[in-house]
């Protein structure tokens, strides 16, 4: 493929590949008859250049379909040095990341809330953002993928029963019983909060 490649950094591997490279070449073979191409890899990533942070957990492109994430430094507790963590949070971390490069590759940029699409910029940061997308990223990828009202319910229903039987003790519970609530409308706390505003209408003053 020839990616440029440097020393490992803190003890994630002992080399890291350049996301420039990768994704110049995910550009290239893009496979004609899929929507887009991602890469999951456990090979450290970092963008070439000074000045640049030390790694890079994932980029995607908006427009071209194709994008790449790591998932070397999710299974530590911290990002500058290796700490393991559970596998639960390893596995709630790949999810986050995953899901947030494809919906990336389907146009979703970042979000302002703590949803799915919330950029961040540590694990720290990672770990604070909720597993599902807001009302309205959720909105976005309906309009963008033309989901039904019955595609948004059996999508729910079927995130709920991956949640359900992949979670190693009860990770996933919170997730699963709202998936299972109401499947037709995920929507996450500061959505519901911003929700229940416009609902109540504008203050009536005197």
């Amino acid at each position: 493929m020839g990616l440029t490649t440097r020393p490992g950094r803190s003890g994630f591997g002992d080399v890291q590949l350049s996301m420039d490279d990768v994704l110049n070449w995910l550009k290239r073979n893009v496979p004609r008859d899929a929507y887009g191409i991602a890469v999951v890899t456990t090979i450290d990533l970092f963008v070439p250049g000074p000045g640049r942070s030390e790694y890079i957990p994932g980029r995607s492109h908006y427009t071209q379909r194709h994008g790449a994430c790591s998932l070397a430094r999710l299974c530590s507790e911290v990002d500058w040095k290796v700490e393991p963590c559970s596998r639960g949070r390893f596995l709630r971390r790949c999810l986050k990341l995953t899901s947030h490069e494809v919906a990336h590759m389907f146009g979703l940029k970042h979000c302002v809330y703590t949803c799915r699409m919330a950029g961040t910029t540590s694990l720290e940061h990672h770990d604070a953002t909720t597993l599902r997308f807001c009302s309205r990223c959720e909105g976005k990828l309906q309009h963008l993928l033309k989901w039904s009202a019955s595609d948004l319910c059996d999508r729910a229903t079927g995130l709920a029963d991956v949640l359900a039987n992949c979670s190693p003790g009860a990770e996933f519970d919170d997730e699963v019983t709202a998936l299972r609530r109401r499947p037709d409308m995920p929507i996450c706390e500061p959505c519901m909060a911003v929700t229940s505003k416009l609902q109540r209408g504008p203050r009536k003053t005197s």
